[in-house]
């Protein structure tokens, strides 16, 4: 046991700050690193916006309502997305806001929504009334049917009724 002890003593094994210094950097690259590759972070901006207009011959006012779906995708990591839906508080949903193929979004960036399914989900002021009170959610599902749940924002300008 004294000739291993020995033979162990015998080599250069540095001092413990060098020890330390090597463990540190190797752990935090291996950190850095496996945190960039697997935290997935988005956020989504959905706003309902109604505003008052003049009609096409200028004699009255009308409403036109909007629905504006935004998705801002924050890390590195692309994100695929399979479906858009919404939910309402009593647990309905209405899906496939994507009508086609699922959508990428590449690392840090920003894509708005702007399916036919997406324009015409609020036709009207009377729906736009009745969703306000409702308060839905936005529902993206990424690939491997993670999802999660955003808040609708609805603005009414010019007092459009």
């Amino acid at each position: 046991m004294d000739n291993i002890l020995n033979w162990i003593g015998t080599w250069d094994w540095g001092n413990v700050a060098d020890w330390f210094g090597a463990i540190g950097t190797i752990g935090a690259v291996w950190i850095a690193v496996s945190y960039r590759r697997t935290k997935i972070k988005y956020g989504v901006d959905a706003t309902v916006i109604a505003s008052a207009v003049k009609s096409d011959d200028g004699d009255r006012v009308v409403s036109k309502t909007r629905f504006e779906l935004d998705i801002f995708n924050i890390n590195d990591p692309d994100l695929l997305i399979k479906d858009i839906e919404v939910e309402y508080k009593d647990g309905t949903v209405i899906s496939n806001f994507l009508e086609a193929e699922p959508i990428v979004i590449r690392g840090f960036e920003a894509k708005r929504i702007d399916t036919d399914r997406v324009k015409e989900w609020v036709p009207d002021m009377s729906t736009f009334k009745f969703l306000s009170e409702q308060k839905p959610k936005v529902v993206v599902v990424l690939a491997g049917n993670k999802r999660r749940k955003f808040k609708i924002n609805f603005i009414n300008l010019d007092g459009a009724e």
